[in-house]
């Protein structure tokens, strides 16, 4: 009998279930161990939340226009996502500076990140800003 006919079965008849109790067939596993997860554990919310305001922290401390850059082109302020082009429309600037402001940005954000979770600061840099660093 599977744990979804069960549970039907349960609801048909009117009697209540212990999710502790097992089930029945060979394994007697409980209830509980067959019911999908639904949603994010309270472990995940506090995480999540410990993610954001980490990265709020990390937003703060870049420049104003570098800042604005990368809440417009990531869409943290709640509005859509805004492309390199349109980023550079508002800061007067071509695709490529807006694009290297962002990169700048990026890499001084993992920076941040990266000594506030005690990560190496090479180990959140991109391949490539170490390539550069290295000339």
């Amino acid at each position: 009998m599977s744990t979804l006919q069960a549970i039907a079965d349960l609801k048909r008849i009117g009697k209540s279930l212990s999710l502790d109790k097992p089930i029945g067939g060979t394994d007697d596993e409980p209830l509980y161990r067959d019911m999908p997860d639904e949603g994010p554990t309270a472990f995940d919310l506090l995480d999540r939340e410990d993610q954001r305001a980490a990265i709020a922290a990390a937003l703060e401390r870049l420049p104003l226009r570098e800042r604005l850059i990368v809440v417009a082109r990531f869409g943290l302020d709640g509005a859509s996502t805004v492309t390199l082009a349109e980023i550079g429309e508002c800061f007067a600037l071509c695709r490529q500076r807006a694009q290297q402001l962002e990169a700048k940005s990026l890499a001084r954000m993992r920076a941040e990140l990266g000594q506030a979770l005690g990560l190496s600061v090479d180990s959140t840099v991109p391949a490539l800003a170490r390539s550069r660093r290295k000339r």
